[in-house]
């Protein structure tokens, strides 16, 4: 209770390889935002440990690989290029930098990654990252079946394990939410692995669960629509605000004695009443201007 969270499973147990290829989870959690922010953080940290365990496996196959080639043999491209290097700097004389002198922007795996605007540091994706540690890992893979082809020595052993152990579990933080995608209320994950009847399966359950999730969120919109009565009555019973009186004769005399002035001459001018003495009966009986 004090969790918030209610996880439904098929099966006690939670390794996959133990697990029959029928069975469902679902997770059912209440996120506040200062949840959010300590999940936020976690993933952060997560994702940077991942990168950090890639990165040293890359510099030990990279290590394997360099130590492995032969010395009098061209293996791949960077060997070629050591090769001609010393004819490239003749026929260049100075005019143009070397290869080796340009700064190295790219890393020859991925595009390179636009400068992330403030909007977007609030909501990460990692979608780039993502991409470039799978293709990553694709590649060392790649070359470690360069190094010792068909043979399984123990040095490969042990870096086909590590490789495997590094894809399952980026695998299973990549299938996670991000929490970065989440709002503060409800989160339901349902988890379904079938092999039969997939279509039908994941119809009636969407069933169930929009049935499921629209009883959940009356209360929900019971409590908001309690609060919002509540903050609309306070309103109502709040006193009006009443704007500021300036009097009149706080201005200057100067311009109290012009105002005065100028009303009279409107007076004067707005009076279009005829005297009595300019004034006789018309043989109609009615009164008409001299």
């Amino acid at each position: 209770k004090n969790a918030r969270e209610l996880i439904v499973r098929e099966y006690e147990d939670t390794e996959a390889v133990r697990l029959p290829d029928e069975r469902y989870q679902i997770r059912l959690k209440y996120f506040d935002f200062e949840q959010l922010v300590k999940e936020r953080n976690a993933y952060d940290k997560q994702m940077e440990a991942f990168k950090n365990e890639i990165f040293h496996l890359r510099d030990v196959v990279e290590a394997i690989y360099q130590g492995r080639k032969s010395m009098f043999k061209v293996t791949d491209f960077e060997d070629l290029a050591r090769k001609v290097s010393g004819r490239i700097r003749k026929v260049k004389k100075d005019t143009d930098p070397l290869y080796e002198e340009i700064e190295q922007v790219w890393n020859k795996i991925t595009s390179i990654k636009a400068e992330m605007t403030e909007l977007e540091k609030l909501n990460q994706t990692y979608l780039y990252e993502k991409t470039l540690y799978k293709k990553l890992l694709a590649n060392l893979r790649s070359k470690i079946q360069r190094v010792y082809g068909h043979q399984n020595p123990g040095p490969r052993v042990i870096l086909d394990g590590q490789l495997d152990f590094l894809y399952a579990e980026f695998d299973s933080f990549e299938y996670l939410i991000n929490p970065y995608h989440i709002l503060p209320g409800l989160l339901l994950d349902v988890d379904i692995t079938s092999i039969k009847r997939k279509r039908y399966t994941l119809a009636t359950m969407g069933n169930v669960l929009n049935e499921f999730l629209s009883g959940v969120s009356r209360g929900f919109q019971d409590a908001a629509f309690a609060a919002f009565k509540h903050r609309r009555a306070l309103r109502e019973e709040r006193p009006p605000v009443r704007e500021p009186v300036f009097p009149v004769e706080s201005a200057a005399p100067s311009v109290q004695a012009e105002a005065n002035a100028r009303e009279d001459e409107l007076k004067v001018k707005a009076n279009v009443t005829p005297s009595p003495q300019r004034r006789r009966q018309g043989p109609s009986g009615n009164f008409a201007e001299l």
